[in-house]
């Protein structure tokens, strides 16, 4: 892969991870309880795959597509 791709798929996969925080914020709001808590697991697990799978060895592989501040 090139570098321009590397950028656009690290911002793609970026938006996914902010898409998924917004869905935990809606969520926060419309539930609670055991089901709040299993909505919250499950969309933690599908953001730690994309940070430990996806993320995390692209930016290894293309550190110049590492946002400031992201810690690998």
């Amino acid at each position: 892969m090139n570098i321009e791709a590397a950028k656009q798929y690290a911002d793609e996969v970026t938006a996914i991870m902010a898409q998924i925080d917004r869905s935990a914020a809606m969520l926060r709001q419309s539930c609670d309880g055991e089901e709040l808590a299993m909505h919250l697991l499950r969309l933690a697990q599908v953001a730690a795959s994309l940070q430990d799978d996806v993320l995390n060895p692209l930016f290894i592989e293309y550190p110049d597509t590492k946002p400031a501040g992201y810690v690998l």
